[in-house]
């Protein structure tokens, strides 16, 4: 019980010092479900999904322009990385359900 009520008091704590982070919104266009995945240099890779169920790679620059791309093939997409250099990594599936790793650079 004790534990318990330390470790209450030292979230509290920790809580109070917390910093203030800046929350920035985003969706690529026509998402009704979006998966940031990494971030690197400010470029954010990650998935996304429209409303007839199908999922997208999009790669959100620094400067906030969003781009969607799926590899030739694809039937539903999902980047899960991205480097300094701008390469994204990342899986899809074709029309047969079978699953592919995919690099573009």
């Amino acid at each position: 019980m004790c534990s318990v009520a330390a470790a209450s008091v030292a979230l509290s704590a920790a809580a109070s010092d917390a910093k203030a982070w800046t929350f920035t919104n985003f969706d690529p266009p026509n998402a009704v479900a979006t998966w940031p995945a990494s971030i690197n240099h400010g470029a954010i890779a990650g998935s996304y999904q429209v409303s007839s169920g199908v999922y997208h790679g999009f790669v959100r620059a620094a400067n906030g322009t969003v781009t969607s791309f799926d590899p030739t093939g694809s039937a539903g997409t999902h980047a899960t990385g991205i480097n300094k250099a701008g390469t994204i990594a990342g899986y899809y599936q074709d029309s047969g359900g079978v699953n592919h790793g995919f690099v573009m650079a």
